[in-house]
């Protein structure tokens, strides 16, 4: 950057700009009329969080585009998730979001920073655009078009958004496994002279925190006060061929179940003092036939994830819980515990959901999902929607987001079709990255909310 006076009135602007439209151009030109210099700081590739296959456009190409425009005096390419390092570092004196943005829903270390540097918040007046919602149109079905036609018929974002807000004042305890997901890269580069085993080339390794760990940070997006009750952490490791990005096999470090239930006590105070328990159970011996007897009693309302993996072997089904408000399972897991692979889907959730009482949650992979409800059933007849989500990076953890997200909106009584609706929007963010790299954060999810039903 070439040197500017500090007599220039400085305005920084910050965003993705993955597909650069009007709305963008007009909130540049807005932003430099309160000032002399414009420098435009752009999100790096790593850190956008815009769904599969986003961004459409790679950082260079997103910053020669910004700064194409006349308006734009400076592109920087910024070294973090938000602009509060980048802010302090230029230290504008203006600072300019779109229309879509205000004071309460911009990044509160983005604010702060704001603060810091006794800089001016300013909110463009320009009409809003999406680059995610241009794109979504020109890539999705019509199915797809069909089926948010119909929503839109029956909410409005503020109506989702209002489920959402209630949400945020729920006490959450959730308790199950941590699980330190590591990716370890590299390649298989031949065969063993004198044996017949692949050779396998170290590159590189990444450990994101998933499980429950997880869960409570996807639950952080819906809730302010998110507590959290585990054992010792379970690491998964899985060998991924760095390019084309593929599994190749899989090495689990699972504890005993008396070592995995060691240091657990049963909190019946914190269990009694939550508005809503969570459950992420793996199967992996931490949560106990009577933890499952004292949170079954004591919890005012209870969510319940039950996995089942390649380490405990199918034993860990919702038949362990006689009781759920709510609970979310894959169609493979509902049939494994039905142990019913010919059924029609909705015949099985609704045999369990109402020998509970329960909201259930089928996720169905490309087929979308179902939600029922045992007091209402389907809504008008159906409570299914279609996966949202064009391109798939990961499908780890993408469950436990949706699981983590739709727990607080069941619990504060959001109607079963927008359970069905809210799940495809959190999975179509969450198979756009690669394990639990990032969790569902409440600005995004607000977004795409708006997104999809705009």
């Amino acid at each position: 950057m070439a040197s500017v006076s500090r007599q220039v009135k400085i305005v920084q602007c910050h965003g993705c700009f993955d597909l650069l439209h009007i709305g963008h151009i007009r909130h540049f030109q807005a932003a430099k009329a309160a000032g002399d210099y414009l420098i435009v700081t752009v999100t790096p590739d790593r850190f956008v969080n815009k769904g599969p296959g986003r961004p459409m456009f790679t950082e260079t190409l997103r910053m020669e585009a910004v700064k194409a425009l006349a308006c734009v005096d400076e592109v920087r390419l910024t070294d973090a998730q938000t602009a509060a390092d980048a802010i302090r570092q230029i230290q504008p004196d203006v600072f300019a979001k779109g229309p879509d943005y205000s004071e309460a829903l911009l990044d509160p270390g983005e604010l702060q920073a704001i603060r810091d540097v006794g800089a001016t918040l300013l909110i463009t007046d320009t009409a809003k655009w999406s680059s995610t919602a241009l794109l979504n149109r020109s890539s999705h079905s019509h199915e797809v078009d069909q089926y948010l036609a119909s929503l839109r018929r029956r909410y409005t974002v503020a109506d989702v958004l209002g489920w959402l807000e209630q949400a945020r004042a729920l006490k959450v305890l959730v308790i199950g496994e941590t699980i330190t997901d590591e990716y370890r890269f590299g390649g298989v580069v031949g065969m063993a002279g004198k044996e017949p085993i692949p050779i396998w080339r170290y590159e590189r390794s990444d450990r994101f925190n998933g499980g429950a760990a997880a869960v409570v940070e996807h639950v952080k997006a819906c809730c302010d006060d998110v507590s959290f009750l585990t054992g010792p952490p379970i690491v998964k490791r899985r060998f991924i061929h760095t390019y084309p990005f593929q599994k190749l096999f899989g090495e689990d470090e699972i504890h005993e179940p008396e070592q995995a239930k060691a240091g657990l006590g049963i909190d019946r105070d914190a269990i009694d003092a939550a508005d809503l328990v969570v459950v992420a159970d793996y199967g992996h011996g931490l949560v106990s036939s009577l933890l499952v007897d004292a949170i079954s009693e004591k919890a005012r309302m209870l969510a319940v994830n039950v996995q089942t993996n390649g380490s405990n072997r199918g034993f860990n089904t919702l038949s362990k819980y006689r009781r759920a408000d709510f609970f979310s399972l894959s169609e493979s897991e509902l049939r494994l515990d039905a142990r019913d692979e010919v059924t029609e889907v909705r015949t099985l959730m609704g045999r369990a959901a109402h020998a509970r009482h329960a909201i259930a949650m089928i996720t169905r992979g490309e087929k979308g999902c179902l939600v029922y409800d045992a007091e209402n059933g389907f809504h008008e007849g159906s409570s299914e929607a279609p996966a949202l989500a064009t391109h798939i990076v990961d499908r780890v953890g993408a469950g436990d987001a949706v699981f983590g997200v739709t727990a607080c909106c069941a619990a504060v009584g959001m109607p079963a079709d927008l359970l069905a609706f809210m799940a495809s929007v959190v999975g179509t963010q969450a198979v756009g990255i690669v394990g639990n790299a990032q969790y569902i954060e409440r600005a995004s999810l607000q977004k795409a909310i708006e997104t999809w039903l705009a």
